[in-house]
């Protein structure tokens, strides 16, 4: 099922993926302005228990424009269009957040202060802010997931074990999950420190330690062994290469 649903996508973005680029501000202004709108329409349902008095009704289309207009500007200003989804971090979400208190707070001091509107609920205004930052950072968020799940499970890409599950390795297998031209799926860590063992890290196991190397690689069906260990002196080299001996799969050291 995994395969035939990555396969299907690779279809799809073969036909459509240059349409979408093309008109890539478009569809990401268009995404995120669907989202605010969505954000809004849950903030009153939540506030009235899904049952919106007629007269807030009137209240929440008429100001659904000025809703759209200032929270799609605080995303503009922050400059979140421009960054890339597959690629997005702590500070991607942290400038969404900012960005959505503070269309909250403009929006505030427009309907509130400015036009004098105090019939426009207040807890809307906050859970439109907190919703919006949520989705806008949630539909990223499942980007960027979906396309390390394609690079996982793409059948093609060779399957590397994770010599280091240090800061170097840590970078390189988050670089080839995110980035489809390495062509490669990490399957594994192996790393010496005992704190790693058992931990995650992007979703890959650590699954043993360095002398273990011949039998993870077996075990996880390895095409590569990447050696992401820059400090390693000459004796955990050795150490590194006599754990790999009869191993088929090629050894890689980076620099």
């Amino acid at each position: 099922m995994k395969q035939w649903t990555a396969k299907l996508f690779h279809i799809v973005a073969g036909r459509y993926g240059s349409l979408l680029l093309d008109h890539r501000s478009l569809v990401v202004i268009g995404t995120q302005l669907s989202l605010i709108l969505a954000a809004n329409l849950t903030a009153f349902a939540l506030r009235f228990d899904g049952d919106i008095p007629p007269q807030y009704r009137l209240i929440m289309w008429k100001y659904l424009p000025a809703v759209l207009l200032v929270f799609g500007s605080g995303l503009w200003v922050f400059g979140i269009q421009r960054g890339l989804w597959r690629y997005v971090g702590i500070h991607d979400l942290a400038r969404i957040l900012w960005a959505s208190l503070a269309g909250s707070a403009i929006f505030y001091a427009v309907v509130h202060l400015l036009i004098g509107n105090t019939q426009y609920p207040r807890s809307v205004i906050i859970l439109t802010g907190l919703l919006s930052g949520l989705y806008l950072a949630g539909i990223r968020l499942a980007v960027r997931w979906f396309r390390e799940w394609l690079q996982i499970t793409g059948s093609s890409a060779r399957r590397v074990l994770v010599v280091g599950a240090g800061n170097a390795g840590e970078l390189l297998v988050r670089d080839m999950l995110s980035d489809s031209g390495y062509n490669s799926k990490p399957v594994a860590f192996v790393d010496d420190d005992p704190v790693k063992r058992k931990m995650k890290i992007h979703g890959i196991p650590v699954v043993g330690m360095i002398a273990d190397i011949k039998a993870v690689a077996d075990r996880f069906g390895a095409h590569e062994i990447v050696v992401a260990i820059p400090s390693a002196s000459t004796a955990v080299k050795q150490a590194i290469l006599a754990a790999s001996e009869g191993c088929t799969a090629p050894i890689k050291i980076l620099p």
